[in-house]
């Protein structure tokens, strides 16, 4: 278990009374685990900041919400959200992104080189290789979205038989909607969100929303309504995005965070 220092704390506290506000009544259900420096911190809506995992990067949401996965120390744990028991799941040499398939019986990850999951058994399987992936998310039919670096950034699909990728479009960012029917691709100008059908056959459509505000690494959160993403220049925070209503919220405050991820709790 970590234990905040007094002047982390203090800075993780500047203003965080005057955050989550105004969400449409759900508040109280918001949970962020977001990355800053070379540490995971957690909130949850009208506590303090604390202190997660130290030495650690790339936190993801379990699918059911009790457990955070990341990186650390050149390997992928997963750690309890309750009890902050930890589990060291694999080795990684060069742990670049990973995310949860939407069961929780697998956990994706990118080496820069290689695509590959471990299952809850322990079992490690290598998808693809010579692909530099840097960011990704998985559908519940175990369909892969990811961002690659080739020459630029471009979002491709893979699987969930063939890992083959297959192009969506230029972006720097993916995800997928909680049931895998829309993927959003952030634009390379960061400030133009797409939504696509699964289906190829469609168009995409821009997600409205205040694009006044300029994003990266975006993910779509547990429930449909709600899109993470973190604020770009010169502070970087991490906000939510609702999607009917493109209302953009902060729900940290603390000028270098990266990396968010949101939970949603149900009442």
């Amino acid at each position: 278990m970590c234990v905040c220092l007094s002047s982390c704390e203090a800075k993780q506290q500047s203003s965080q009374d005057n955050l989550l506000t105004n969400l449409h009544g759900i508040e109280e259900q918001v949970e962020v685990v977001y990355q800053q420096d070379n540490n995971i911190w957690l909130r949850k809506h009208g506590s303090k900041y604390i202190l997660f995992a130290k030495d650690a990067y790339w936190p993801r949401w379990s699918p059911n919400g009790k457990f955070v996965a990341y990186f650390s120390s050149g390997i992928i744990k997963q750690q309890n959200l309750e009890t902050r028991k930890i589990i060291d799941l694999v080795k990684v040499k060069n742990g670049v992104a990973l995310a949860w398939h939407p069961t929780g019986n697998w956990i994706y990850f990118s080496t820069g080189d290689a695509l590959n999951r471990i299952g809850t058994n322990g079992e490690i399987e290598n998808l693809a290789n010579s692909i530099n992936i840097r960011e990704l998310d998985v559908s519940p039919n175990g369909t892969v979205i990811a961002t690659v670096k080739k020459r630029g950034y471009t979002v491709v699909k893979l699987g969930p038989n063939d890992f083959n990728p297959t192009p969506v479009g230029r972006g720097c960012s993916a995800s997928f909607s909680p049931d895998g029917e829309l993927i959003t691709v952030l634009r390379h100008n960061h400030k133009t969100v797409d939504l696509y059908s699964r289906h190829p056959s469609t168009l995409p459509q821009p997600l409205k929303y205040d694009n006044s505000v300029t994003l990266d690494n975006h993910f779509w959160t547990n429930s449909p309504d709600w899109i993470t993403a973190e604020t770009e220049g010169q502070h970087t925070d991490i906000v939510l995005i609702n999607r009917e209503s493109g209302h953009v919220f902060n729900i940290t405050d603390v000028g270098n965070a990266t990396r968010g991820d949101v939970f949603i709790r149900s009442k």
